[in-house]
């Protein structure tokens, strides 16, 4: 499958005749008029986007294919260390030339259930296998030892490692959007994240505690107007104590939009804190603080720091992930964002507001703007490395489009 920014992936059927389910994510932004399935053998068919659901990372097409037999579904989930397939049809892009693999068939097994922390998804309690997989293999069905199909293929962001959304997540999803409607969830407005080190520093939490952390509020939410703070551990939802992201996953999309208060209890500061919060139904598009997001991407803290004694003011790069992403885009602890565009940036507020005034459309509520194409905002960030002449990098922001924010 083929969209205009040639995203490759493989699609299989699913949902009822002439359906086919992919990666949500390379279908953001597709050309429909470009859009082809190609068949095992070697066959091209034009097809349409019936929807997709981001948070789910489920995509749903429609392509006239004859002869195309669905597949017997697994009526529970592989456990570890059951043996499964990962089943895709891989490309090699060769310069500007792209070359389709016969179908691949990787033989594995079942590692890990209830996986989360990949921002592969939204809400992730996810398959883990040990497969090694190609590109273009996203979206291709996960086969248990028996031939039946058990979920399907998110990706693989290390060597040998590979995730797939479980099959019980993806059908009524999937039967909203064949119905073109959109999934009906409830939402709270905080990002939900276990602590680890960097986020430990970035809010001076001490306890080791196992509780999830509200890594992040989004603007104008439920919860934020509830008194929800960032680094806020969450203790407990509805009055059950909770331990993981995915027991309070579970419980916080148990709620219906509009309904009653959902309780939770927070820890901050060392006390508990009780407040109740109102879901309200999920927006099309969750879009992070522009300071909340490039610490995200970056896998680093920024801190706000004044002028003086010589230095410069700005958002300086702290608690570095090594190996993350801001490592590997030649970001150091030490940095300071100076600017943004040719403005200059001297706290989280003016960073904001510079980027926000610049993509009106991207942070606007009118529901009227067209959300199929993307959320993505490109900026020249001003960076001044420590000792050193102040250097332009370009910056794109990874959520939500390419890694998806865990935002209940």
């Amino acid at each position: 499958m083929v969209g205009r920014r040639k995203r490759f992936a493989t699609a299989f059927p699913f949902g009822g005749p002439g359906l086919f389910l992919t990666n949500a994510r390379v279908l953001v932004g597709s050309d429909e008029s470009f859009m082809k399935v190609r068949n095992f053998m070697n066959r091209e068919y034009s097809a349409s986007i019936v929807g997709y659901d981001l948070p789910s990372g489920v995509g749903l097409l429609k392509a006239a294919i004859p002869e195309v037999p669905l597949l017997e579904t697994a009526p529970t989930s592989p456990s570890p260390p059951q043996s499964s397939w990962a089943v895709c049809y891989p490309i090699v892009l060769e310069d500007d030339v792209v070359r389709y693999l016969p179908v691949s068939l990787h033989r594995g097994k079942v590692t890990a259930t209830g996986q989360s922390g990949t921002f592969l998804v939204s809400f992730e309690s996810l398959l883990r296998t040990d497969h090694a997989i190609e590109e273009g293999c996203t979206g291709g069905p996960l086969i248990d030892s028996r031939g039946r199909l058990a979920g399907m293929i998110l990706g693989s962001p290390d060597n040998g490692i590979t995730y797939a959304s479980p099959l019980e997540g993806l059908q009524a999803v999937v039967a909203s959007l064949s119905h073109h409607e959109r999934a009906v969830r409830p939402f709270f407005g905080f990002g939900l994240v276990m602590p680890d080190d960097r986020r430990r520093a970035k809010f001076g939490i001490e306890t080791r505690e196992a509780h999830p952390m509200i890594a992040y509020l989004i603007p104008g939410s439920p919860a934020a107007d509830a008194g929800v703070r960032s680094g806020d551990l969450l203790k407990a939802v509805g009055g059950q104590t909770i331990a993981t992201v995915r027991e309070a996953g579970e419980r916080l999309l148990a709620a219906a939009p509009g309904s009653a208060d959902v309780a939770l209890t927070l820890e901050r500061g060392g006390g508990e804190r009780h407040v109740s919060v109102r879901p309200m139904q999920r927006p099309e598009r969750v879009m992070l603080d522009p300071a909340d997001e490039i610490q995200e991407t970056l896998e680093a803290n920024l801190k706000e720091v004044a002028s003086g004694a010589g230095g410069h003011p700005g958002l300086v790069v702290a608690d570095l992930v090594r190996g993350g992403r801001g490592e590997k885009a030649r970001y150091k602890n030490g940095d300071i964002i100076v600017g943004v565009d040719k403005k200059s940036i001297k706290s989280f507020e003016t960073f904001d507001d510079v980027i926000r005034s610049s993509y009106r459309e991207i942070f606007s509520n009118d529901v009227s703007i067209d959300r199929r194409f993307g959320s993505s905002y490109v900026l020249k960030l001003e960076v001044r490395p420590e000792g050193q002449d102040k250097v332009t990098r370009e910056y794109v922001n990874m959520f939500p489009d390419f890694l998806a924010p865990p935002v209940y």
